[in-house]
């Protein structure tokens, strides 16, 4: 049967690159700037750009086709944030002089492929110029490695696609809400009065929340609280080390109407038996490490963060593999027909007619020649080592990840893999920790948007064509306006109050790091054991006897549930989108940034996503039947749309503020 995206028209259009280039040219700066002024992203919704540029489109008769919207909603996830990946090298060079990183012995360990040397180093800061020929191999090594990454991406994204949208036929919340998004705004029907109703909700929302206390400078004259609720201390009599609490943000809530509630459900017994549970027990048996005891008082985001760092993450690996393994194993039909597709092309909308087999293999020789590249510039580490974890690592993160995105709303990524790669090595040369080690993460955002393509009838090719060209000129652009911000003032400088404050931060956390990892504290083999342990005796019962095989990665996702301000920053275009009171302090000066570094936590999340997800079924649902699944992600996706402008346009004025000082008066 042919596909129905064949007969659709390109997305891929002259006018569309035309806006891609104009809106980048146009944001990418002040991105840039807001960054280089407060270390942080400036919320950007990508779909203010394409509600503006659809409505003028519409107005001059002209209106943008399905396809058109779609690649146009893929700007601000993509091409906008391109622009700090050129601060980095300066970064790393302030970090290589730095007495902070001598200090920690680290900067004689630094290579010259990663960073020039410290005379040179030094030199380049003066000269403030990306044209050195010093910094030709760090750049070249850099840019190439970006772009191999995204071939991986690529790669086993399409893979996880197909396994988990076409064969699964998992729903993809997150990008199934765009998706509906992008189909309304195109066909202009009835329910985008939804979408409008929403963003204008969304920003009254904002206004009560945060604007009136931004205008007035003061982060306590919230008319309606928004944040987290930490009752941890009040618990910690009866439940040391137990983490507690509730977010009074309204986005989690909202975002539940999206999911089921046996899936919120699933994700907050993950959370609460770990983070309250397992904490309480760790502490209760005295199982912390000497270097972080529990101590009363300790508030929830640093219980969660050491639960972490110091138990969770090794458990969280042996539930990953149980997560991805286990349907395979317990589900051969699923097996054999995964492999028949790898020797079967596919249809035409995807990339020239590839298999499955073509992608892997793409993948594979991709990470082999970074396995070569690694092993020449660190010839010392055992390179056989290298391709079970860049091989083994990025499919089991891709697919883990992917399964997560498809039945929840935010999902999860299993983070330190690289560093798991070096610690378990037994290699003590600081070099390694230099070496652009690829493991693929990128590929869940691929299936997800290539779900999204197909929801919108766009060619797969045009996506992966729009992606390809819009990080070429994302990274072009990002690159003359980094060297226009460097050639213009000092960085690190008084003129970018970021890189003076925040970059020594920064630099005395990277050094701390490379020190903490030895410690072995992150890793424990008897714990991802446990986890795997764990993980087939929950997918078993679940599967066979629930009749629901989404709980394990539900549990998991509730377990590693990334802050709100992070969930859905591809898809809504947010960046820091959820307001707190950390953040209105952050923006009136009384408030530092790291305050709101994690803004809720894994247990308030998922409490909000299953109030979210009951007060969907059971009362919204039969108030707006037949029409709410079609008309609660347009529901969604506006109110974080009209939350995140009144926010973008805090950040803007603020920027203005803090540039003044430089006008000569």
């Amino acid at each position: 049967m042919q596909n129905v995206a064949e007969k659709e028209p390109s997305g891929l259009t002259r006018r569309v690159l035309t806006i891609v280039i104009f809106t980048t040219l146009i944001l990418q700066p002040s991105l840039i700037y807001v960054y280089l002024l407060t270390g942080m992203g400036m919320p950007i919704s990508q779909w203010v750009i394409v509600l503006l540029v659809a409505g003028l489109a519409r107005a001059l008769g002209n209106p943008l086709s399905l396809q058109e919207t779609f690649i146009l909603s893929l700007v601000g996830g993509i091409s906008l944030g391109l622009g700090w990946f050129f601060l980095n090298p300066i970064k790393y060079i302030f970090f290589k002089v730095s007495p902070i990183t001598s200090s920690f012995g680290i900067a004689d360990n630094i290579p010259w492929w990663f960073t020039p040397p410290y005379e040179t180093s030094l030199q380049i800061l003066y000269t403030r110029t990306f044209f050195h020929s010093s910094l030709a191999i760090p750049l070249l090594l850099s840019i190439s490695t970006m772009l191999m990454t995204m071939i991986c991406d690529i790669c086993l994204g399409y893979i996880a696609y197909y396994i988990y949208a076409r064969v699964e036929e998992l729903s993809f919340p997150a990008y199934s809400m765009a998706a509906e998004t992008i189909i309304s705004i195109a066909k202009n029907d009835n329910r985008l009065r939804y979408l409008w109703i929403s963003i204008v909700a969304g920003a009254i929302y904002n206004i009560l929340s945060f604007w009136l206390a931004f205008l007035v400078n003061n982060p306590y004259l919230q008319i309606i609280p928004r944040g987290l609720v930490d009752l941890t201390a009040t618990i910690e009599g009866a439940f040391p080390g137990a983490t507690f609490g509730f977010t009074t943000d309204l986005y989690p809530y909202l975002a539940g109407f999206l999911l089921p509630p046996a899936v919120s459900a699933s994700m907050l017994i993950g959370s609460f038996g770990v983070y309250f549970i397992g904490n309480h027990l760790v502490t209760k048996f005295n199982m912390w490490p000497e270097e972080a005891r529990w101590t009363p008082g300790i508030n929830m985001s640093f219980l969660v963060l050491r639960g972490q760092l110091y138990f969770w993450f090794s458990l969280c690996i042996g539930l990953a593999i149980a997560a991805v393994v286990m349907p395979l194993i317990t589900r051969p039909k699923m097996m054999v027909n995964l492999l028949k597709a790898f020797s079967l092309k596919s249809d035409s909308s995807s990339s020239k007619g590839l298999s499955l087999l073509h992608f892997f293999i793409i993948f594979l020789v991709v990470a082999l020649l970074n396995v070569v590249l690694v092993h020449f510039l660190v010839p010392g580490f055992p390179w056989w080592l290298l391709p079970l974890f860049t091989i083994g690592w990025s499919l089991l993160s891709t697919f883990a990840s992917t399964f997560s995105i498809g039945v929840t709303f935010g999902g999860f990524s299993i983070p330190y893999m690289k560093e798991a790669t070096i610690y378990y090595s037994g290699y003590r040369g600081m070099d390694i920790w230099f070496a652009p080690i690829i493991i693929s993460t990128g590929g869940p955002w691929i299936a997800g948007t290539l779900k999204q393509a197909d929801m919108c009838n766009t060619k797969r090719s045009d996506f992966l064509k729009a992606y390809l060209l819009i990080v070429a000129i994302g990274l072009f652009l990002g690159f003359l306006l980094v060297s226009w911000f460097w050639a213009s003032a000092p960085i690190p400088g008084s003129a970018y109050p970021y890189t003076i404050t925040g970059w020594i931060s920064e630099n005395m956390a990277w050094a701390r790091w490379f020190r903490w990892l030895w410690s072995g504290y992150l890793f424990h083999e008897e714990i991802m054991l446990i986890g795997f342990v764990m993980g087939i005796a929950i997918h078993s019962i679940s599967a066979f006897l629930l009749h629901a095989p989404y709980v394990l990665i539900s549990l998991l996702t509730g377990i590693f549930m990334p802050p709100p301000f992070i969930v859905g920053s591809v898809t809504l275009g947010i960046v820091g989108g959820a307001m707190t009171m950390g953040q209105i302090g952050a923006l009136t000066g009384q408030v530092s940034v790291p305050t709101f570094v994690f803004a809720y936590g894994p247990i308030p999340t998922s409490i909000a996503n299953l109030i979210g997800s009951l007060i969907s079924k059971f009362i919204l649902k039969k108030r707006f039947e037949p029409q709410w699944d079609q008309i609660a992600p347009l529901i969604v996706m506006g109110f974080g749309i009209g939350d995140a402008t009144l926010w973008a346009v805090a950040w803007i004025v603020t920027m203005i503020n803090k540039s003044l000082w430089l006008l000569p008066y």
